[in-house]
């Protein structure tokens, strides 16, 4: 959970990266926005915002070049964004359980041996 003085706004452009001559959007997700009045220290009240943030990589589709095609991707993807920063969130929650604990939350798979026997003949040459 973060707190800031400020309202933040739901998706935000932290960077942006080239690997192998792909762009990627470093992109803040927050979500759970509340308002939190704080006293200040003149005793009086101010808004604070508590939410949850994540924060994800959106590669940039082929074609999008020019700065307002990237501002456009961002509001005309939003729902896909959340969606990767929800998903991401839980796949960092899983990577934080050690792995022996994740062993004993998985069910047991018999392993089930085929009773029928398997014949090998070898092949006849000449």
């Amino acid at each position: 959970m973060v707190r800031s003085n400020v309202l933040p706004e739901a998706i935000w452009l932290r960077k942006t990266e080239m690997v192998s001559g792909q762009l990627f959007l470093i992109l803040r997700v927050r979500s759970n926005i509340t308002e939190v009045p704080v006293e200040n220290m003149e005793g009086g009240m101010v808004t604070h915002y508590d939410y949850d943030e994540i924060e994800v990589r959106y590669p940039v589709p082929e074609g999008v070049t020019e700065l307002a095609d990237i501002n456009n991707l961002i509001t005309n993807e939003a729902g896909n964004i959340s969606t990767k920063a929800i998903q991401t969130s839980k796949w960092q929650s899983i990577n934080a359980i050690p792995a022996n604990k994740l062993r004993e939350e998985f069910a047991v798979i018999p392993v089930v041996i085929n009773p029928t026997p398997v014949i090998i003949t070898p092949k006849v040459l000449g």
